[in-house]
Formats: C-alpha cells, structure tokens, sequence
C-alpha cells in the first residue's frame, strides 16, 4: 500500500481515506509484539465468528446468541457496506490495517479468500468464495430466524 499524498497550502497530508499510523509510546520491539498479538487474535476471532454464525443456531442454549451475532454480520456487511463497499467485516479491516502495519499486504478484501488461498496454495476465484460465503450466511441466517422468531 502506497500513501497517497495531497499538497495543501504548501504542506503534504495524508489522504484521509488511507490508513495513518498513530504515534504510541510502545518500544519498537514491544510495537510488533503487540502488533502480531492483534493479528493472531483477530485470526481466532474471525474462526469463531465464521464457526458460530454456521452453526450456531443449531443448539437451542445459543439461538438466541447466534441470532444477535447474525444481525451484527449483517449490520456490518449492509450497514458499514454503504460507506465501505458490499459486505465489508469489520474485523477484516481491522486486521488488514494490522497487517498493513506489519508488512503485509492481502491481496483480497476477503478474510475467507485469503484463508483459502492461503491454505490451498492457490488463487481462488473471489467470486465463486463470496457466492459461497454469502450463501453460508443466508442459510444461518434463515435457520436462525425460523428458530428464534417464527417458531
């Protein structure tokens, strides 16, 4: 990722739509720790996310949190969406503003593209991984719903 620079009144700024770094009174040593500490948990906590929005619904002591949690998916991907563009997570921004911060750039906007190009190797269609995603979604979604409201 390359800063984007605009020129105003003589001085340079950031332009406000590319990540800044924040000046931190972190050691540089302790900056990374820290750093890769957020990408790993980000990590578990996108598994876990993914894991209990699918299956969820399926046990009656957590229906009712999987159905808070599918809401907030969707306020993310629907709502965040329209600022940031159909089906934005926002731990996946989070993450890759992380993993911007430790060198590593995603070449995908999808946390579950770049899990499975990362696991197979290959350069999956992104196309084919959303449609699959989407359908997951709306399916527990569906079964979360049926259970928790219409039932």
């Amino acid at each position: 990722m390359r800063w984007r620079l605009k020129k105003s009144h003589g001085t340079h700024l950031r332009s406000p739509n590319v990540y800044q770094p924040r000046p931190h009174g972190l050691p540089e040593g302790m900056e990374k720790i820290a750093l890769v500490a957020a990408d790993r948990f980000l990590h578990l906590l996108h598994l876990a996310v993914m894991f209990f929005c699918v299956t969820g619904w399926i046990f009656p002591e957590t229906r009712l949190a999987n159905l808070v949690l599918i809401i907030l998916i969707a306020i993310s991907w629907f709502g965040l969406g329209k600022f940031h563009g159909y089906g934005y997570c926002l731990i996946t921004g989070i993450q890759w503003k992380i993993k911007a911060r430790l060198g590593e750039r995603p070449r995908t906007a999808s946390f579950v593209k770049y899990q499975f190009d990362k696991i197979t190797g290959r350069d999956l269609n992104p196309e084919s991984v959303n449609r699959y995603t989407q359908l997951a979604f709306y399916l527990s979604a569906l079964a979360s719903v049926y259970l928790n409201v219409a039932r």
